[in-house]
């Protein structure tokens, strides 16, 4: 087959050749030249921007609109899976015009200046001067900004011409792989061949060609792919802000602690907060509790069995627990079983999509602006979340709150109100209460000034 394919191209050569030989240049006017420049000028860049559309064109998107059925993204398909090779058989047959153009800008050089030295360079000159701005920088340009259109609608002209050109293509095709088997390369992947990506190059691709989602969209979407390496401990809400119920306070109490909570489920515990001995969906216990008779006793068989989960289980896996125990909420413990904090359901799908409007403790509330520039914060807010509502960057690789990144950094725990520069961030400490840093200002404005 290889064979047949060389005498093929052989055989035409020769004949095209011939044809050359046999024709008297001297009978075609110089206008006639001008007028064959133009139009193999305008060939050769049709074909420099076709082959730059296809290069940059979005595979993805080109799939699918294929799967869509528009005709133009199948062709292309078509001309990508049956060509391989497609962009450097454009570059070879775009070299032979430019050749055949400079071969005769030089015949008109000639012929309008006697001097032969002269009238070559002043062709080779114009010539490269025509190739490099009507035939490579401009049709590059459009073919980079109209990737997609061109890519698509080229491919009209080009498989029609590849099929009539089957001999030739094959031929170079050939010469290609063996050149490749040459050099001893294995890499047998196509331009159409859309390899698996890791998940650094799926955010990479969010951010760089994520521009047909709406950005809402593409920030769940790049949070989702962040979410592998979060644990709960990220996420979870801390012990101290638990809003729990001791059915060994007085009945008054919880009666008026069940009428007011915010939350539809409450851990419920005996004496020690530890001792967690179920989990009281609300609902089930209102109309009990507005019973004269009620008391803590009535509480106990509505209790459902606690869920508990270790600290280091990553994000994606508390997912699939969670539909697999058909639970919403879980208490998470640490290495030694000692209760760290709580999580539900809503707090991950907070993670990827931000706070709900309904939510008791509305954020907004714990970020207040100062007069000076300065953000009041909590203590116990997560870093997390300060990162993603200032657009700073304090670190989070071992602290999780704002108070534990401050412990952290100072080593102890402050004894009165000071200010301490962490990752380049000024912060202030405003009030400490019950060994823990309760509020804390971040001066950005000072930051910006000092950089």
């Amino acid at each position: 087959m290889e064979n047949f394919v060389f005498q093929t191209v052989l055989s035409g050569w020769n004949k095209f050749y011939a044809f050359l030989t046999a024709l008297n240049l001297n009978t075609i006017s110089i206008y006639t030249f001008f007028i064959i420049v133009a139009i193999l000028t305008l060939i050769s860049s049709f074909f420099s921007m076709a082959e730059t559309a296809l290069i940059a064109l979005n595979r993805y998107q080109l799939k699918q609109r294929a799967t869509a059925g528009y005709r133009d993204a199948k062709l292309t398909e078509i001309l990508l899976s049956k060509h391989n090779n497609l962009p450097g058989i454009l570059v070879l047959i775009n070299n032979f015009i430019t050749a055949a153009c400079t071969a005769l800008i030089i015949i008109i050089s000639l012929r309008l200046i006697n001097h032969n030295i002269l009238a070559i360079s002043v062709g080779v000159i114009v010539s490269t001067l025509s190739t490099i701005i009507f035939s490579e920088l401009i049709p590059k340009a459009l073919g980079l900004i109209y990737s997609d259109v061109i890519g698509r609608k080229s491919s009209f002209i080009l498989l029609p011409l590849l099929k009539l050109l089957t001999p030739f293509v094959d031929g170079l095709e050939v010469i290609v792989k063996k050149s490749l088997s040459l050099l001893k390369n294995k890499n047998k992947s196509t331009p159409d061949n859309i390899s698996s990506l890791t998940p650094e190059e799926i955010k990479s691709f969010l951010l760089n060609q994520g521009r047909y989602l709406y950005s809402r969209h593409r920030s769940i979407l790049f949070k989702l792919f962040s979410l592998d390496q979060m644990t709960i401990e990220d996420v979870m809400i801390p012990r101290a802000q638990i809003e729990s119920l001791n059915l060994n306070l007085p009945i008054e109490d919880i009666r008026a602690q069940l009428l007011t909570s915010h939350h539809t489920r409450l851990p419920v515990y005996k004496d020690d907060f530890d001792n967690i001995i179920g989990l009281l969906h609300i609902k089930h216990c209102l109309k009990i509790g507005e019973s004269s008779n009620f008391n803590a006793d009535d509480i106990l068989p509505l209790l459902k069995t606690p869920y508990f989960v270790p600290c280091t289980t990553p994000i994606l896996i508390q997912i699939q627990n969670f539909q697999s125990h058909q639970q919403r909420m879980a208490l998470v413990v640490d290495e030694y079983g000692q209760l760290m904090g709580l999580i539900t359901l809503d707090d991950i799908l907070e993670e990827l999509i931000g706070e709900f409007t309904t939510s008791p403790n509305n954020v907004r509330e714990r970020f207040q602006s100062d007069a000076d520039g300065s953000i009041l914060l909590e203590g116990s807010l997560p870093l997390r979340l300060i990162n993603s509502r200032l657009g700073i960057h304090l670190p989070i690789q071992t602290a999780k709150t704002l108070n534990g990144l401050i412990l952290e950094y100072l080593e102890t725990i402050p004894e009165g109100n000071i200010s301490c520069k962490i990752e380049g961030y000024i912060i202030e400490i405003v009030h400490i209460q019950e060994k823990s840093i309760r509020l804390a200002k971040i001066h950005i404005n000072k930051m910006q000034q000092e950089k």
